[in-house]
């Protein structure tokens, strides 16, 4: 798998877990402090994220930070 997919499959599963937990991206954003836009590269997989961002992701979303990292 390529750092391509792997960012790509990283920010979908961003997208599948915010949406389920009902969040817009400029609340989740708010909530792991970083601009929206910034949220959107992570989402759209245009950005590699930090790990104090993927930890802040995780507990913004209410889940183990493994969850982060299961694929389809």
């Amino acid at each position: 798998m390529s750092d391509k997919d792997i960012k790509k499959q990283f920010g979908k599963r961003i997208r599948e877990l915010r949406l389920a937990k009902n969040l817009t991206q400029l609340d989740l954003s708010v909530i792991i402090n970083t601009d929206n836009k910034h949220l959107s590269h992570i989402e759209l997989g245009h950005v590699d994220v930090k790990l104090t961002t993927i930890h802040r992701l995780a507990d913004a979303l209410e889940i183990d930070i493994r969850e982060l990292f299961k694929g389809d």
